[in-house]
């Protein structure tokens, strides 16, 4: 009997956390659809992909164009609407990615906490198709933790074609398999910082290679969008936010870190993110986009974080890391959606 009342409560629970995902999923969706400036630029795509005979679309077929998206918008969106679409995609898709948050993060609920507070009004609520292209990368991160590295390239892969840029997720595979390229990233990390102060630009080399991969991301060189981009110096107080956050985590966690491999992989993954928000830091869409990719994953090492401040009993720290969070949720809650607290 106590094994059916232990089965029974077991189910119960995952349908429980199920529910709250999807609801979460849910309070995000409408944020987005009455509040989100990118609302207005996801219908404008939905409204020129439905418009194209799907000969059109398969002519212009290419594994850099993110067909799976795409695709994927034409067939349902026409069927059901565009807005029940991204409510089904955003529901589901998240639930997959709190799931597999709480299986990878040391405490089952701190790694969900901390996604909410740094990603999710930024991934469910504007940048959606980065949001569901990284509801794919983090049960990849898990796979690799599982040993089952073909799934997690697939996997991996498979985002891309939802969104190309999570194909940098590609890195983890060589940052897990060769140790030696962990002193190389800790070296580039403190050397990167010297990019931005000597105000070194790779613009036209980016250019280049954007052309060479898909010319729609021109768009973010027009000439306009350059010149008013961090017109509030935000993006640098940005990159020194991470990097004193990091470097937090290394001197807490450090031991952890260097022992196990998987954490080493996740830890440098967040280290390039940085590096590369200093790289492109005059190129501030690209910068922010690519840096905040690849610091997802900061969340399991805040989990972790947070685990080892309780269980030494730091309850200065313990308070102060979730005081800081909750308050960088709310200043991106009015950040993003400025609308919701106007008159």
């Amino acid at each position: 009997m106590r094994l059916n009342i232990k089965i029974t409560n077991v189910f119960e629970r995952k349908y429980v956390e199920l529910l709250i995902y999807i609801l979460i999923g849910l309070m995000t969706f409408l944020v987005s659809t009455h509040f989100s400036k990118d609302w207005k630029h996801y219908n404008f795509l939905f409204g020129i992909i439905s418009q194209l005979s799907w000969g059109s679309l398969w002519a212009e077929f290419s594994l850099f164009k993110e067909p799976l998206y795409f695709f994927s918008s034409k067939a349902i969106g026409q069927w059901v609407g565009f807005p029940s679409f991204i409510m089904l995609a955003t529901t589901s898709l998240l639930a997959i990615k709190l799931y597999y948050l709480k299986k990878i993060s040391q405490d089952e609920y701190w790694g969900i906490f901390f996604y909410i507070c740094l990603y999710l009004l930024l991934f469910e609520g504007t940048a959606v198709r980065v949001g569901y292209a990284v509801a794919l990368v983090i049960p990849a991160l898990y796979l690799i933790h599982a040993r089952s590295y073909l799934y997690a390239f697939l996997l991996i892969l498979l985002a891309s074609q939802i969104h190309f840029t999570t194909i940098i997720y590609l890195i983890a595979f060589p940052i897990f398999f060769y140790k030696s390229l962990y002193r190389l990233i800790y070296g580039l990390v403190l050397i990167a910082p010297i990019i931005v102060l000597l105000d070194i630009s790779i613009l036209n080399l980016l250019k280049d290679l954007i052309v060479s991969i898909n010319p729609k991301y021109l768009y973010y060189f027009k000439e306009q969008r350059l010149i008013n981009q961090n017109s509030t110096g935000l993006y640098y107080y940005f990159i020194v936010f991470f990097m004193v956050l990091l470097s937090v985590i290394y001197l807490y966690l450090k031991h952890k870190i260097n022992k196990d491999r998987w954490l080493s992989m996740v830890f440098c993954i967040n280290l390039v993110g940085v590096i590369l928000m200093c790289v492109f830091h005059d190129i501030v869409s690209v910068g922010a986009r690519l840096g905040e990719l690849l610091l997802v994953p900061i969340v399991i090492m805040l989990s972790q974080l947070y685990v080892h401040f309780r269980e030494n009993k730091l309850i200065f720290q313990q308070y102060s890391l979730v005081s800081v969070f909750v308050a960088y949720f709310l200043a991106r809650l009015v950040y993003l959606y400025p609308t919701l607290f106007q008159s």
